[in-house]
């Protein structure tokens, strides 16, 4: 019924714009008529003019009639359906406490959306934060492994220049240890 009201008010307010539009565009000459009146009779009169704007306007003003007319039973019937939901709203029956039943079901699930939005908004918040401090991370590893890996090519460079050069000698044993086979040696395990 609600739907089917509302319908009826668009169609109205359709019909209402088009007879303002029809008012608005449609023009009435009437200086022609009252010349010629005046030439042929002396005066104007009254019923020269009523019917000029009768011509002109007479389609206007029944369908402005007929729009105020279905405006007033609209109107009616509006009242009547308030009339009813306020009384059984009133009145406690079953179509009431199911209503009742039914708004607070709605703001349940009202408030459980806007709480699973709020979370959905700082889970966001957080994951964008912990995406930033991840890139920011990440860079310093990657830094962190490109210069351990230049230095490895600088040590292996330096490790390979010595080993071309050619052959290493061998140590030289440290000077107490040289040419002094004189004594026994004593081995103390």
């Amino acid at each position: 019924m609600f739907m089917f009201v509302c319908s009826q008010v668009e169609t109205i307010k359709a019909t209402r714009d088009v007879i303002e539009s029809e008012l608005k565009t449609s023009t009435l000459d009437m200086k022609e008529k009252f010349m010629k009146a005046l030439i042929e009779d002396g005066a104007v009169t009254e019923t020269l003019a009523t019917d000029a704007l009768q011509d002109t306007y007479g389609a206007l003003q029944e369908q402005v009639r007929g729009s105020v007319a279905k405006q007033e039973t609209l109107l009616s019937q509006i009242q009547e359906k308030n009339s009813e939901f306020t009384a059984e709203k009133m009145g406690g029956g079953c179509l009431a406490v199911q209503r009742e039943d039914m708004l607070k079901d709605l703001a349940a699930g009202y408030d459980a959306f806007m709480d699973l939005q709020k979370h959905l908004q700082e889970g966001g918040k957080f994951y964008n934060d912990l995406t930033e401090l991840l890139v920011v991370f990440q860079n310093k590893i990657n830094d962190f492994c490109f210069a351990r890996k230049t230095e490895k090519e600088e040590l292996m460079k330096d490790l390979t220049q010595d080993l071309s050069r050619g052959p290493v000698g061998l140590p030289t044993a440290p000077s107490n240890h040289e040419g002094k086979a004189d004594g026994p040696c004593l081995f103390i395990a």
